[in-house]
Formats: C-alpha cells, sequence, structure tokens
C-alpha cells in the first residue's frame, strides 16, 4: 500500500475508535490487519485523526490537517526571520516566498509527511539561533529546552537523521554562543566528538539497517543505491570506493540533489514542474550565498550567531542529503526542509543589493558572485 492511502486508512481507524470511546487502545490492536506498525505511521495517525473526526473520513480531512499544519511553517519562517535582524516588510517576504514555494505549497496538501518534518526542524533550527545570540535567561532556556526535546522526540519517529543535523547547528551554537570562553569551547568540541562518533557507532538507528560496516564509503554506496530505484532515479552509475570518491563526486551530487531531475532526465511533466522548482532553488542558493556573505562581513572580527547557525545546518543538511540520495523524487520532497533556510539568506542578500542599489553603490558582478 502506497504511503499516503496507508496515513489515510490510520488516521480513519483510530478516528472511528475515537468516537466510540477507545482513546487509549494501540493502533496494533485497533488495525491487526495493517502492516508496518511502526511508529512514524503511528505518530502520523494521531496527527491527523483530529481533523478526521471533526470532517469526517474523505481524504480531504487529512489534506486539511496537513494544510493547517503547514501554516506553522510560515510561523516560524517569520521568527527566524526577526532573529536574525530582517525588519517587516523583508520578513513579510521571506514568509511569502517559503509559503508559496512550488514544492512547499504542493507538500503542504498532499498526505505525506514532509511538511511534519520541516516545522519541528525549522523550531529547532530557531531554538538554536537563539541559543547562539541570546544572554542567559533560565526562563527562556527552560521553555527553549523543553520545546526542543518535544521536537527531538517528534522527529525521532518521523525522520531521525535529521536530528544528527540539528546537532551539528547546536554544536556550532554552542561554540559560537562561548567563543570568548576557552575552557567552554574544549568543552563542546569534546561533546561534538564524542557526538560524532556516537552517531558513526550507531548509524543504524538513524538511518537504517544497511551498515554494518559502520560509517564507511561501502555503507554510503551501499544506501545510495538502494534508493536509486524508479524512473527518477539519477547517476546510478556513481559507485563509493573510498572516501577520495565521497569527496570528489560531492559537488556533483549536491548539484543534483538540489535540481533533480535535470533537464536530460525530464520524461513528463510532473517531471518538468518538479524540475523547475530544483532550478528555482539552485539560482536562488546563489543569491542565498551573498546573503550569507554579506552577515558574515558585518562581523568582520567574529562568527555571527544566526550566519554560523544556518549556514552549518545548510552545508551539513545538504551534503549528507546529497552524499546518500539518489532519487529525483525524494530529492524534491527532502530539500523542502532547506527551502525556508535558503530563502531567509536570500531575501537579506536581495535586502543588501537594495541597499547598495538605493545609496548609488551598485553591487559588482564579482560582489553577487
Amino acid at each position: 500500500m502506497a504511503i499516503a492511502p496507508d496515513f489515510h486508512a490510520r488516521a480513519t481507524v483510530l478516528a472511528d475508535a475515537w468516537r466510540g470511546g477507545q482513546f487509549l487502545t494501540p493502533m496494533p490492536d485497533l488495525a491487526p490487519e495493517m502492516s508496518k506498525h511502526n511508529e512514524m505511521r503511528t505518530l502520523v495517525a494521531y496527527l491527523l485523526a483530529p481533523f478526521y473526526v471533526l470532517l469526517g473520513d474523505s481524504p480531504i480531512a487529512g489534506r486539511i490537517a496537513i494544510a493547517t499544519y503547514a501554516t506553522g511553517l510560515g510561523y516560524v519562517t517569520w521568527l527566524l526571520a526577526r532573529e536574525i535582524g530582517l525588519d517587516t516588510p523583508w520578513s513579510l517576504l521571506a514568509v511569502a516566498v517559503t509559503t508559496f514555494w512550488p514544492s512547499v505549497i504542493y507538500r503542504s496538501v498532499v498526505l505525506m509527511r514532509e511538511i511534519l518534518v520541516v516545522v519541528p526542524v525549522l523550531i529547532a533550527i530557531w531554538i538554536a539561533v537563539w541559543w547562539a545570540e541570546s544572554p542567559t535567561d533560565m526562563r527562556r532556556l527552560a521553555g527553549g529546552g523543553m520545546l526542543l526535546l518535544v521536537v527531538a522526540r517528534l522527529l525521532w519517529a518521523l525522520r531521525p537523521e535529521t536530528l544528527l543535523i540539528i546537532g551539528i547547528a547546536f554544536v556550532v551554537a554552542t561554540g559560537v554562543r562561548y567563543h570568548e570562553y576557552t575552557r567552554a569551547l574544549a568543552a563542546v568540541a569534546v561533546v561534538g566528538v564524542v557526538g560524532v562518533i556516537g552517531a558513526v557507532t550507531q548509524l543504524g538507528a538513524f538511518i537504517g539497517p544497511r551498515n554494518d560496516d559502520g560509517l564507511s564509503p561501502a555503507t554510503l554506496d551501499a544506501y545510495a543505491h538502494v534508493r536509486a530505484h524508479g524512473g527518477s532515479a539519477y547517476l546510478t552509475w556513481l559507485h563509493y570506493d573510498t572516501w577520495i570518491d565521497v569527496v570528489l563526486f560531492a559537488p556533483l551530487k549536491v548539484l543534483y540533489f538540489l535540481a533533480a531531475p535535470m533537464p536530460w532526465d525530464v520524461n513528463s511533466v510532473i517531471d518538468l514542474l518538479a524540475g523547475m522548482s530544483g532550478w528555482l532553488l539552485l539560482s536562488v542558493c546563489l543569491l542565498a550565498a551573498y546573503g550569507a556573505w554579506r552577515l558574515f562581513r558585518a562581523h568582520p572580527h567574529s562568527l555571527p550567531p544566526s550566519a554560523s547557525v544556518l549556514v552549518a545546518f545548510l552545508t551539513a543538511g545538504i551534503l549528507a542529503y546529497s552524499i546518500i540520495e539518489m532519487n529525483g523524487g525524494a530529492a524534491f520532497r527532502r530539500r523542502i526542509q532547506f527551502v525556508p533556510v535558503i530563502i531567509l539568506l536570500a531575501v537579506v542578500g536581495l535586502s543588501a543589493v537594495r541597499r547598495r542599489l538605493s545609496t548609488g553603490n551598485a553591487p559588482s558582478t564579482t560582489d553577487i558572485a
């Protein structure tokens, strides 16, 4: 059974049980005939079921549920925009572009889990940004910590590998926050090293069971080629035999992850629309790179907290997913979680270009590049 009908079926079963007063019965007992009773599918059912109770058993109820959760994406984008210093008009622009980005708006009305992943990921990055730049406030720290625990628990069920990327962002945020304290930096380095060792030795908990050899080129190659199936597979000739292969092919894999399907791989109208979204995103990445450069240039003697966290998140996340992805459809879905941050940095770049134009000091082609 395809995953979208599976989500619908589970939510319907759960909604029927709640209408009958069965609030505590586990999902496997409610629907023993359904296969794959894993935590991700059960969590999605619980997130969708309230809408089925209110609106009936039509799949439209599930779509409305996803669309409702998608409104949180615009709100968190607004919070992040204000956190990095964008004023109200530019913040609203970032929210509008993110909300109506083609892949985002499409995934906001289908019975899939991408939006349910993107919103908590963005919340975690927002917490990392204010942790990097805010003075110690015990009340806010406690609230942020509790919210982060909830987000981490959701992501552990929905897409656990994202926790590795978020962990890197928090290590960078902590390093920037305590950059003036040598002992604190040493402690951050130790925690980071221990975390990397733990992630490598327990890789199966995050990316699946195809990692008997731990983190190795063979593991990455096996995982990538398991995903290289169907008509949307790309670069199927590529194999990782050594770590040098992983490094050398990384730029090409990043290009495909952000822009797939490529023009020469387009075989249908759906491929064309998905490709146009990717090609547009690749173009926006150039403006985002300029925006990140402007943020770093504004702090010539120190690392800017917000920019450091956002760039660390994008670099680690896009690189990690690019290396293990060889499916255009999956790339289209998974890159959605990076779209809001890319757009935020692009808006920073656009605002910088506008300021320079308004003062008669237009940026050169070299500056923008």
